[in-house]
């Protein structure tokens, strides 16, 4: 139907079935679910079953896959180095994944979760709809990550990028987020633990928020320089929860919130020594602060919002 003709990490983009790359010769597997493979750019395909390894693809050459699949397929693993691109959907919806337009509960949870292999995923395509768990842990731990794949659904659902990139040590750059709707935890540690990421997304547009959505998104990004804008009036319950802990270079925050009644919902975010001594904290004008590691910081400059 689709080849993955091209050359570097991304070409075919939606057009591609779903495709790894070899850096180094390499063999995978899927460990829960029956997947179709070719190794011609999908003029002929064959059948892999669950847990079981591939032929083995030669460093420079691809290997596409496809399946059809309601819900979660397993981890892939791999014995070398690999690039992924190509449309995701081929993994849920077969040769109609240009047509698709839902997916399945946990359809790709934890699909590289651990995969340490895995270095580049910014060739991947995402469609713009999202559903509960969908995401969820996808690559976590994926240690060679070096950067990451363009999320432009508008609609978030449920834990949909819960701890994605979690762990991810090598990710330099997040992606921006541009939800305007979002549920329960959908960012919920999406980057924990990615200390080596220096920008992240630009803003977190939404302004309806939901219990946990932001809950520790960013703990422990080292090298973080600035935190994404956050314009949402009122609070909800554990949102920004432990956001920030650990973002020890990040020294710019822009937060409009007026209602800050909900439960924890600034508990911890910016807590004293796991962050900057000095920074610039922008409030909505005409709005108090506590001072401290649920408020701002001590030692920050405080400005209003204009």
């Amino acid at each position: 139907m689709f080849s993955s003709l091209g050359s570097g990490p991304s070409p075919g983009g939606k057009n591609a079935y779903f495709t790894f790359r070899a850096i180094d010769n390499s063999t995978f597997k899927l460990s829960s679910s029956t997947v179709q493979y070719s190794i011609n750019g999908g003029k002929t395909w064959q059948t892999l079953n669950a847990n079981t390894n591939s032929p083995v693809i030669a460093s420079g050459n691809e290997i596409c896959w496809k399946a059809t699949a309601s819900s979660g397929l397993g981890t892939f693993s791999s014995s070398g180095k690999f690039d992924a691109f190509g449309n995701i959907m081929s993994l849920a919806a077969g040769d109609n994944f240009l047509t698709a337009s839902s997916m399945g509960y946990e359809q790709f949870k934890a699909l590289f979760k651990n995969n340490t292999n895995l270095v580049h995923a910014s060739g991947i395509y995402f469609p713009d709809f999202t559903y509960t768990n969908c995401y969820d842990e996808m690559f976590w731990g994926c240690s060679s990550l070096v950067d990451a794949p363009i999320l432009p659904a508008l609609r978030v659902y449920g834990a949909s990028y819960r701890s994605m990139f979690r762990d991810c040590v090598s990710l330099l750059a997040g992606p921006e987020l541009p939800a305007t709707t979002i549920y329960n935890n959908c960012y919920d540690s999406m980057f924990c633990g990615c200390n080596a990421m220096v920008t992240g997304p630009t803003i977190l547009p939404a302004t309806d928020l939901y219990i946990s959505c932001y809950y520790q998104m960013f703990r422990d990004c080292l090298n973080l320089l600035r935190a994404p804008d956050l314009p949402a009036y009122t609070l909800d319950n554990y949102c920004y929860n432990g956001m920030f802990a650990g973002c020890k270079k990040m020294t710019y925050i822009k937060c409009l919130a007026v209602n800050k009644s909900a439960t924890k919902c600034t508990e911890w975010w910016l807590p004293h020594p796991y962050i900057a001594e000095v920074g610039t904290f922008v409030k909505a004008a005409n709005t108090t602060w506590p001072t401290g590691d649920n408020g701002i910081p001590s030692g920050w400059i405080v400005v209003d919002a204009t």
